[in-house]
């Protein structure tokens, strides 16, 4: 697994620096499907199962990392090892259920549930709003901070990748929460999944998110805008 992790990646993280020009990235290749794309071919995991992604800053299309989910649990809670090409191995994605999950590992700092959060909605019906609110702990702490979520079926979409063409279900997600750094005030992120039953997980996602630093002037702060696209999988 490995291997198939560090192959890509090489090859991947040379693109960003073909060219002179720096330009924002541009939108995905899409179409959208009158069929509603359901969760019921949704691909369980398995021990071993894996997806290779590459993380681009949005703004300026630059590859900054490349890396490697793998399912290597499945009881008592779903554990995904991730490691990067860059900085080794990292937090573990963990889900008590399949689709829900109790330690988030994508942000900059590690987020850790008190009730395990859904990825998508439970309704995959196009329009379908969800709204869920629990605390996390950040970094194993102890003090837990407010989170909401509010989750949108927003459409159903045809994308085509490097790799190949997926029908999925665009889900748009609004959080709100506190942060353990008080000069992050009204933290507002926005997470999009590209969700595709076929692959048994999301082949796209971008996030981004602001925040008002306060003070005698008030100014926004903003998070990294990074979109993470599928380069490779694995089933074994």
């Amino acid at each position: 697994m490995k291997k198939i992790c560090r192959r890509n990646a090489v090859a991947l993280c040379a693109l960003p620096f073909i060219g002179c020009s720096i330009q924002p990235l541009g939108p995905l290749r899409s179409s959208t499907i009158n069929d509603q794309v359901t969760l019921h071919l949704m691909l369980p995991p398995h021990i071993g199962k894996s997806w290779t992604y590459k993380v681009i800053n949005h703004y300026n299309g630059y590859v900054l990392d490349t890396i490697c989910e793998t399912v290597t649990e499945l009881k008592p809670e779903i554990r995904i090892r991730r490691e990067s090409l860059k900085r080794g191995f990292l937090d573990d994605e963990i889900q008590s259920n399949w689709g829900f999950i109790k330690q988030e590992p994508t942000w900059e700092i590690l987020q850790v549930y008190e009730n395990a959060v859904p990825v998508w909605p439970q309704n995959l019906s196009l329009g379908i709003k969800e709204q869920y609110s629990t605390h996390y702990f950040a970094n194993q702490g102890s003090f837990g901070y407010w989170i909401s979520f509010i989750s949108t079926v927003s459409s159903f979409e045809r994308l085509e990748l490097e790799i190949g063409t997926f029908d999925t279900i665009k889900i748009d997600k609004l959080i709100r929460l506190g942060h353990p750094n008080t000069t992050r005030t009204n933290l507002i992120r926005r997470e999009t999944l590209w969700l595709a039953p076929s692959m048994g997980s999301w082949v796209v996602k971008e996030t981004n998110g602001s925040y008002v630093v306060p003070g005698r002037r008030p100014y926004e702060g903003r998070e990294d805008h990074l979109r993470w696209v599928l380069t490779s999988y694995s089933t074994t």
